[in-house]
This record gives C-alpha cells, sequence and structure tokens, in this order.
C-alpha cells in the first residue's frame, strides 16, 4: 500500500479556505461596486434631468437597480 493516500481533513480544510477566501473578494467587490455606483449614479441623475434622453433614462435605472442591489444586499 505505498500508493497515495486521500487524507479527507486535508482536503476539507483546504476546501473551507477556498470558501471563506472567496466569500472575503466577493465581499470587497461589493464594497468596491457601492464606492463607484454611487457616485456615479449621482453623475447620470444630473445628466439626465440636464439633458434627458431615452438611452440615458434607461442607463439610470440600471445603475439604480445595482446600486440598490448591492447597498441592501440583495445579491
Amino acid at each position: 500500500m505505498s500508493g497515495f493516500q486521500f487524507n479527507k481533513y486535508k482536503f476539507r480544510n483546504k476546501m473551507l479556505h477556498l470558501k471563506q477566501q472567496f466569500s472575503y473578494w466577493l465581499f470587497q467587490a461589493k464594497v468596491i461596486a457601492k464606492q463607484v455606483f454611487i457616485p456615479l449614479a449621482i453623475f447620470q441623475l444630473i445628466r439626465t434631468i440636464l439633458l434627458p434622453t431615452p438611452l440615458d433614462v434607461i442607463i439610470l435605472l440600471i445603475i439604480f437597480a445595482i446600486v440598490i442591489f448591492s447597498v441592501f444586499d440583495w445579491l
């Protein structure tokens, strides 16, 4: 029995570590999205008020949806 032996505890610990690392990066992505999309939404709102076009309104709705989803942690 000199072949490869599977260590389930080492595998489990490695999977838990990867899961924690993924959760951390997901949290960081949400924080970065909040920092980017909130000022972008304000800028787009001002632009839409001054020069309203259908494309600006659609972009504004999409940005507001992203902001709402990120603020309330619905993603």
